[in-house]
């Protein structure tokens, strides 16, 4: 056999075996990571670290759509309710200066928020804000209705309210988009009546993504909730966005290690096991534990379990060297 051609099959084979190295160390990393996030997941958060390690095409069939499943409106802490839907939540909190909303739902649900507001008591024109926590249209379509019927003030960050504006000649967002209003900026805190509500830029799902991390009531006790409102992030979505995600994530982890954080809320219930905690709280007798009151370490868990498994899908991509 010619040398040329010897030559050329080994440097094949080393070509085919560093190939073979490099994905079996990419697959290893991954595993550490995903390992990592089990860890930290606990049984509390199993749910999200299993969801968190799916593939694109295992989360696809689980994203919200328009075809969205009605849940019922609840009330959570004494001021803190839920309304919306199985896949996008929105939390009403109750001041003594009247109501805030943390997203609006689509456009198609606004009647659907208005029913739930009324089916807990509540009188929609007492809304006094709609803070939303990411801009796309399942979360802020249904505050122009808001906007219009009651007058109450939309907001969001800058990042985002740019995001939001119809594009000349791009396709249409999915939904209405309210007036430009009332702008967010990280850490500046939003006090209405006896509730003071701090907005976090954690961007990567959106541009400008937010948190919010404000106090509830139980009884005599008070907790701090903090809402991720950004969490879904596809692993296939562009290395830059993921990367500015975790460090969204690490913001959001001093930020609401800071704040003292036991109370861990989101406004797409898919990896949280939210509605099980719903169902306890309902069963829940005197002197029980509150359900959706998780610790300062709890949620400091469920942080990690999404910053490790972002890791292991960079890792699974190739994307994410061994440190």
């Amino acid at each position: 056999m010619p040398t040329y051609i010897i030559v050329t099959v080994l440097t094949l084979l080393l070509a085919v075996q560093s190939a073979t190295l490099v994905a079996q160390s990419q697959e290893a990393l991954a595993r550490q990571h995903f390992e990592a996030a089990r860890r930290a997941a606990g049984m509390e958060w199993a749910t999200a670290a299993d969801f968190f390690a799916m593939t694109a095409d295992e989360i696809r069939p689980l994203l919200p759509s328009s075809r969205e499943d009605p849940t019922e409106p609840v009330k959570v802490f004494d001021n803190l309710y839920l309304i919306g839907s199985k896949q996008v939540v929105v939390w009403t909190i109750t001041t003594t200066d009247g109501i805030v909303l943390i997203d609006a739902g689509g456009e198609p649900g606004a009647e659907r928020l208005l029913a739930g507001l009324k089916q807990l008591g509540l009188d929609p024109g007492t809304i006094r804000y709609v803070l939303v926590a990411h801009g796309h249209s399942d979360h802020f379509a249904g505050a122009k209705p808001l906007q219009d019927r009651f007058g109450a003030r939309v907001g969001m960050s800058a990042a985002d309210w740019d995001f939001v504006q119809p594009k000349p000649g791009a396709a249409s967002s999915g939904g209405d988009v309210p007036k430009r209003d009332l702008t967010l900026v990280d850490g500046e805190t939003l006090t209405v009546g006896d509730v003071r509500i701090t907005p976090v830029l954690i961007p990567g799902h959106t541009p400008g993504s937010m948190g919010f991390i404000f106090t509830v009531k139980d009884g005599a006790a008070t907790h701090t909730a903090a809402l991720f409102g950004g969490t879904m992030l596809s692993p296939s979505a562009p290395l830059p966005q993921v990367q500015q995600y975790l460090r969204s994530i690490e913001h959001f982890r001093d930020v609401t290690r800071r704040a003292g954080a036991d109370v861990e809320l989101l406004n797409h219930p898919l990896m949280d096991d939210l509605f099980p905690r719903v169902a306890r709280l309902k069963a829940r007798r005197p002197g029980d534990a509150h359900p959706l009151v998780v610790g300062k370490d709890g949620y400091q868990r469920f942080l990690s379990v999404i910053d490790e498994s972002m890791k292991g899908q960079l890792a699974r991509r190739g994307e994410l060297t061994v440190p």
